[in-house]
């Protein structure tokens, strides 16, 4: 199941699809609804909200407008179970930003697997479960729910990833980490931007 990005209404708590066209409206002055209370929202104000927020530790990534799939597994007791994000259309070059594990029951607990070396955050698209037994019942086979957040993009697209960056830090309270790459994100589309509309009038030197 896809997930599209989305941030609570200020007034009702409703979820609202993230769309770029909605930080330009504010800019414009066009008034923003919520879709599910009607009320007139100050999309800043929202915004900020979210993001203080940061619901699930993963709602900050909405605003990257970054992709999230829920899919099942089943846990078996005593046996590994192998999960390939690629087998789920998530691309081989995406960034995992978040995954998220949830039982549907209380029989089997899923344990994510590493090597020797373990790694802090996701790297590669192979995860490996090992279930371990919740209760003390005799253990049954388990659904698990796994909900995974990730962002594919270029090398060129030198903001998007600055901005990334600048949110996975601040998803685990790294906060100072978070100021120079989102600085260096609104520098890179504030340069390119001024280059482009100050070389329309005048000299390419001048510009420089």
């Amino acid at each position: 199941m896809e997930v599209a990005p989305w941030i609570p209404c200020t007034n009702c708590n409703a979820p609202i699809v993230i769309e770029s066209k909605q930080m330009e409206s504010y800019f414009y002055g066009i008034p923003i609804q919520c879709p599910s209370c009607s009320s007139n929202l100050n999309w800043w104000s929202t915004v900020e909200k979210a993001v203080r927020m940061n619901f699930m530790f993963n709602q900050v990534f909405s605003l990257l407008e970054a992709n999230t799939k829920i899919i099942t597994v089943e846990l078996s007791p005593n046996k590994r179970t192998h999960l390939n994000l690629l087998e789920y259309g998530i691309q081989e070059k995406a960034k995992i930003l978040y995954i998220n594990y949830t039982p549907q029951g209380n029989s089997l607990f899923p344990l994510e697997m590493h090597g020797n070396v373990p790694h802090r955050r996701i790297h590669g698209k192979d995860l490996w479960l090992y279930p371990a037994i919740h209760n003390d019942k005799m253990p049954t086979k388990t659904s698990v729910s796994v909900m995974i957040t990730w962002i594919a993009h270029s090398s060129e697209e030198i903001e998007l990833i600055k901005l990334t960056e600048a949110f996975e830090e601040y998803s685990t309270n790294q906060l100072n980490e978070t100021i120079i790459p989102a600085n260096v994100a609104v520098e890179s589309a504030l340069a390119k931007f001024l280059s482009n509309h100050l070389s329309s009038v005048i000299s390419k030197k001048r510009t420089k």
